[in-house]
């Protein structure tokens, strides 16, 4: 792979232009007079040349003889051009030499003599394959600065190979922890008040009562030192090292601590965790294998991880805990895995009151956790310290395989293909966003290592601006771009820090009782003006039957005019389904910033910043419903049909079917169970009897229960009690119980005769109840184009409903009835509905999971949830496939041009 040119200026150019000519001698820059006697030590300048450039364009003998003649000038060389390097003689002060040519007639500029270099490339071996290193600028950032060897970076994960020849100089060593009458006799080569393992591998601080190639591999590495002080290594069996302070509950933590072993040796068993760890400090220019990011560094293990890749959550608590204790301001976190967790949301937060950064990988299931949620990667909605990482391949383009989220990751960085080091002195490249966050972790450590002042804020700030911005990462990143160490050493290196505004952590429904929502309780991250927060400021609230109202906004426990939690509050509501209310962003801080819903730093944009509480009220219950007497004969050889008209509209979770009836010799019956016909379709059919029973006489009071121990092939005569049926009723659940059930009875022999004293169905569900004809509408919230330019149009179908039902519950209005072929008039009843009207619907087919609409007018796209869209939304009344319960609808969009076209996808669950 090739290199960008190294023969240009790596630094930034200073200099002092002539504007006009001047007759009296020109003051220095201040800022430049006071910089350079540094630039001077560090090399950047020649302290003894002055380079003029003349106003004439060529060279000539009288510009030549001028500069010549001046105090300082002890010879002066013509570059060409009318440009002339001017040596000064010794003793001269750079400054006033400066100030001097430049006020000089006919002189342009006057400039120190800058000393250039190439752009730094190491010299490892396999630098060339590390495509990531050029892509993210790592040589031009090398030319400011390869690492500081006193900066720690905690690597939680499967552990690190404290051995590897590439790491072992960057692993770090806990000092606490080092023998006293062992630091004693260690020098400290490089000077950096710290003993590290460069140190120990330079031969002054090896020998007895020091430390020696224990393993024998050649160098001095962590698994010498972890040995037994009896084997000549440092483990004393003892917490610290008898200095005050010294202790952390960790006996003999020389590298860090293993997490899921509960041990002092952190050695991946995995390889992961060494990976990770190359990508962010392997050793540079040590003509050994790969450089990492940051060449001088310490990698602190802290294995959580076991060999098979997984770990607990409480031993990640434990690791980001102890490196917070050990005052790390940064870990990676190339690891997920479950759902939000209290615990761990709780030790984010600590570190961020500490000032540590916390770098995620976004997660590899290529999806967007805006919508779904990925943890750790997702805390970045909670806490300002996480820096969430999507990977790129070679050609910035986002991995199919990565996660993203506008909100929810930070910015991208190499991920694909990526080469480094893994255990047992081997390489090799692997792909992940576990493998572009430790590209993140390295450039942090590198800028804030060489900035040790700023704070965690100044750090992220700096981080997201110096982004190359990629069009592809549009949308897909907060920052829209990947990663650019080289721009976090241009310009200032104290960006400023944007204030962010408020943002919602947290948004729960609730109620006086377990059956009604009446408030949401909302929390911010930080006190926020009462007077900013009122119902206006609530700009969608709906509710299973359509659109609700604010009754007001209540802080709770405020101080002084602001405060963290409020309850919105509203009439109890008892409908089953699904509730959504948004709010925002004109809701500030004390200081007047807006809110900051999306963390992009940029406050109270319209629509990313408003925050959507969502809650479903789901009020179960039990419930009997029979057919009282009816005394129906069973004659012999003949059927017996029963039905059970039922009104109440329950999503059944659970049924079971009493039966009592009288019969000689059993075996001779048949008993099934069928739903209700919807729609035309036929219910489903569960045999609850198959000719048990011997000649034993009647069923009494027989309950068929999925739940019960016995099953009714294994029961005797005449059945008291509950029996498994012959085939589950669970295919009911899901199902409505509204509508007609029918048991049937038949006698499959001669001789016997009965009578069907009655049945009963007991039913624990949902009010509301599933299946049937559900409802498309089409929710007006901004005033709709004439009729002519939205334009409803019934899509013909196989099977479809033969007029759009009514309302199906009140506060709707109902489209007019009208056969499929009736599109006028249905185009006239939503083409009227006004902004803020309750929806206007038409008829959909829940039974074959196809909604039988289609519309003209401004395309849409699905945000994939329960509820509508906005700008002639879809709403949706969650239509189920009986089996699942889940959402499973076919919508059909076109723009106006094309008229009524071909379908843009599927929409709401497995459709």
């Amino acid at each position: 792979m090739g290199f960008p040119d190294r023969s240009r200026l790596g630094r930034a150019h200073l200099a002092m232009e002539r504007l006009e000519d001047r007759t009296t001698p020109a003051k220095l820059d201040a800022a430049l007079a006071l910089a350079l006697p540094d630039l001077v030590a560090a090399g950047a300048v020649s302290g003894d040349h002055v380079n003029v450039v003349m106003n004439a364009t060529s060279t000539n003998a009288a510009d030549l003889a001028a500069l010549s003649a001046t105090p300082f000038a002890a010879s002066v060389s013509p570059l060409g051009f009318g440009i002339y390097s001017v040596t000064l003689t010794p003793g001269t002060d750079l400054g006033g030499a400066l100030a001097f040519y430049g006020s000089l007639a006919g002189v342009t500029s006057a400039a120190p003599d800058q000393i250039l270099n190439v752009q730094r490339t190491p010299n490892d071996p396999s630098y060339n394959s590390l495509y990531g290193m050029t892509r993210i600028g790592a040589p031009t950032a090398w030319d400011s600065s390869t690492g500081t060897p006193g900066f720690v970076v905690a690597v939680i994960d499967s552990g690190v190979d404290y051995r590897h020849p590439d790491l072992v100089n960057n692993i770090w060593i806990n000092q606490a922890e080092i023998p006293s009458a062992v630091r004693a006799r260690l020098v400290d080569v490089d000077g950096d008040r710290t003993i590290t393992f460069r140190d120990l591998n330079n031969a002054v601080n090896q020998g007895a009562g020091k430390i020696t190639d224990l393993n024998g591999n050649g160098y001095i590495d962590g698994g010498d030192i972890l040995k037994p002080v009896a084997q000549g290594g440092w483990a004393d069996g003892t917490d610290g090292n008898g200095t005050a302070g010294s202790t952390n509950s960790y006996r003999d933590d020389l590298v860090g601590w293993d997490f899921a072993n509960n041990d002092n040796d952190p050695l991946d068993d995995n390889n992961h965790g060494t990976h990770v760890a190359g990508t962010i400090g392997a050793v540079g220019n040590n003509g050994v294998g790969v450089a990492g990011v940051n060449w001088n560094v310490q990698i602190m293990g802290l294995k959580f991880l076991a060999a098979n890749g997984s770990g607990s959550l409480s031993a990640a608590v434990n690791a980001l805990n102890y490196a917070v204790t050990m005052g790390v301001k940064l870990s990676n976190n190339s690891w997920g895995g479950g759902g939000y967790d209290t615990t761990l949301a709780a030790a984010i937060g600590r570190a961020q009151t500490a000032g540590h950064i916390f770098v995620a990988a976004a997660g590899n299931s290529g999806q967007n956790i805006d919508s779904i949620a990925s943890y750790p990667a997702s805390y970045i909605q909670q806490y300002n310290n996480v820096v969430s990482v999507a990977a790129t391949d070679s050609a910035d383009r986002l991995a199919s395989f990565s996660n993203y989220g506008a909100s929810s990751v930070t910015l991208a960085a190499p991920g694909v293909g990526i080469l480094s080091t893994t255990p047992n002195n081997t390489y090799s490249s692997f792909s992940g966003t576990s493998m572009a966050s430790p590209h993140v972790a390295g450039a942090i450590a590198l800028y804030w290592g060489a900035n040790p002042t700023l704070t965690y804020q100044q750090v992220i700030a700096k981080l997201k601006s110096s982004v190359d911005v990629v069009s592809g990462l549009s949308g897909k990143v907060s920052t829209g771009g990947r990663l650019n160490v080289a721009k976090m050493f241009a310009g200032s290196t104290s960006p400023p820090v944007a204030v962010s505004g408020p943002k919602v952590v947290s948004a729960s429904f609730g109620g006086a009782t377990a059956t009604q929502f009446d408030n949401v309780l909302v929390i911010f991250d930080k006190a926020v003006l009462t007077s900013t927060f009122t119902a206006a400021d609530v700009s969608a609230f709906t509710g299973p039957n359509g659109t609700l109202a604010v009754t007001g906004i209540v802080a709770v426990n405020a101080t002084n005019g602001s405060a963290t939690q409020f309850r919105i509050t509203f009439a109890a509501q008892t409908a089953n389904g699904s509730y959504s209310l948004t709010f925002g962003p004109n809701i500030t801080d004390a200081a007047g910033n807006l809110m900051n819903q999306n963390g992009n730093g940029t406050n109270g944009e319209a629509t990313l910043d408003r925050y959507t509480a969502a809650g479903t009220l789901t009020t179960t219950t039990t419930t009997t419903l029979s057919t009282g007497t009816i005394a129906a004969p069973i004659r012999d050889l003949s059927t017996l049909t029963t039905t059970l008209n039922v009104t109440q509209d329950i999503r059944i979770a659970d049924l079971d079917v009493v039966v009592n009836l009288t019969h000689t010799w059993d075996s001779d019956l048949v008993i099934t169970l069928t739903s209700p016909t919807v729609n035309g379709v036929a219910g489903k059919t569960v045999t609850l009897f198959n000719r048990r029973g011997g000649s034993g006489d009647n069923l009494t009071n027989t309950r068929f229960n999925d739940e019960a121990t016995t099953s009714i092939a294994n029961g005797l005569a005449p059945f008291n009690g509950s029996f498994k049926p012959e085939t589950a009723l669970s295919v009911f659940d899901g199902l409505s119980t509204k509508g007609a059930w029918t048991l049937t009875v038949r006698d499959a022999a001669s001789g016997d005769i009965g009578t069907l004293t009655n049945w009963q169905l007991v039913v624990t569900g949902t009010l509301g109840g599933a299946g049937g004809a559900r409802s498309l509408g089409f929710l007006a919230e901004e005033p709709l184009a004439p009729a002519a330019d939205v334009t409803p149009a019934l899509a013909s179908a196989a099977v479809a409903p033969a007029s759009v039902p009514a309302a199906v519950s009140a506060g709707f209005t109902a489209a007019p009835a009208a056969t499929l072929a009736g599109a006028a008039s249905a185009s006239t009843a939503v083409a009227s509905s006004a902004p803020g009207a309750a929806p206007l619907w038409l008829a959909g087919d829940d039974a074959r999971d196809e909604f039988v609409a289609r519309y003209e007018g401004e395309p849409e796209t699905s945000d994939g949830d329960d509820g509508y869209q906005s700008s002639f939304g879809i709403l949706v009344d969650d239509a189920a496939a009986p089996a699942t319960g889940e959402e499973s609808a076919v919508l059909y969009f076109a723009p106006v041009s094309a008229g009524v076209s071909d379908a843009l996808g599927a929409l709401f669950g497995d459709a």
